[in-house]
């Protein structure tokens, strides 16, 4: 089943939301004790900041309740500075810890989902693409999973179903993507014409992307990770040489610095962090040509 809504999740929190505040409405007087406690078991921290907004400005239950209307204020202070949130670490996942592959390609782009339960090392094949690609990348924000490059998607795992999002601001392909504080960055990669230095961000709450400081270097099939409130573009090509030179943009200036380079050329990487350091892994350009190679960055 398909779903045109950005996000379905969210809907039906904002309709819990509203459920609750028409109930106490319907009999104010018995029970607008009960406010305070509707609102902590409802999941506040997955409506959006606008919809947060809204409610504080104009529903009456909350503009006379400070303890309620303080509660939700936090609440979209965090989720506008884009602060991990109090108990949403700790919550149990209701789907197991899988691991997914999206796309591909095989004599033709493909559109298959597929995830890999470690448990029992079984594959179970799940809703396609709505498009056929490769060359994408995928990351998970807020219990989604992201495919980025060409159109974007994401794939709720609770329905099974994929729902278009909105698109980049440039057409990407061989795009390295992570995710830092519920953000999702999207760096370098291929439009069709040139590589790319370029680099955005996409905000899930408000189904929209911007630009950031462009890179220092032109990268397509760059690994690109997130540590230390940083993101860190590893290796790619140019369109002449694969890179081994390594970048770090820093959120808080909006810029990007060269960090230690790797120690062989990579491109088409597969990058991760593990512990606090990086390990890069992927075939790497030696004198004998290509050989499959990992390294790791402290």
């Amino acid at each position: 089943r398909w779903s045109s809504r950005r996000s379905s999740s969210t809907s039906r929190t904002s309709e819990v939301f509203h459920a609750c505040i028409n109930w106490v409405q319907y009999d104010c007087a018995s029970r607008r004790l009960y406010v305070q406690a509707l609102l902590q078991a409802v999941r506040c921290h997955s409506l959006t900041p606008h919809f947060l907004q809204t409610q504080l400005q104009k529903c009456e239950i909350l503009q006379s309740d400070s303890r309620c209307k303080d509660y939700l204020a936090q609440i979209f202070q965090e989720l506008t500075l884009h602060k991990p949130t109090k108990g949403m670490a700790t919550r149990a996942p209701k789907v197991g810890q899988l691991i997914y592959t999206a796309g591909g390609y095989f004599r033709q782009s493909l559109s298959y989902l597929e995830a890999y339960n470690p448990c029992d090392g079984s594959w179970l094949r799940l809703a396609d693409l709505q498009v056929p690609r490769s060359g994408l990348a995928g990351c998970v924000v807020g219990g989604l999973l992201y495919a980025i490059g060409g159109r974007n998607n994401s794939y709720e795992p609770e329905r099974d179903e994929w729902q278009l999002v909105a698109p980049m601001l440039t057409r990407r392909i061989g795009v390295g993507v992570a995710v830092l504080n519920r953000l999702l960055y999207a760096v370098g990669g291929f439009d069709g014409t040139c590589r790319l230095s370029s680099a955005e961000c996409y905000y899930p709450e408000r189904d929209e992307w911007r630009m950031i400081a462009p890179m220092q270097t032109i990268r397509s099939g760059a690994g690109v990770c997130a540590l230390n409130n940083c993101i860190y573009a590893m290796g790619g090509y140019d369109g002449t040489d694969q890179l081994n030179s390594v970048e770090r943009y820093d959120v808080e200036t909006d810029s990007w610095a060269f960090a230690a380079p790797m120690g062989h050329r990579r491109s088409a990487l597969a990058v991760t962090v593990h512990q606090g350091k990086i390990y890069v892994l992927g075939e790497s350009w030696g004198l004998g040509g290509w050989a499959a190679s990992s390294h790791c960055r402290a």
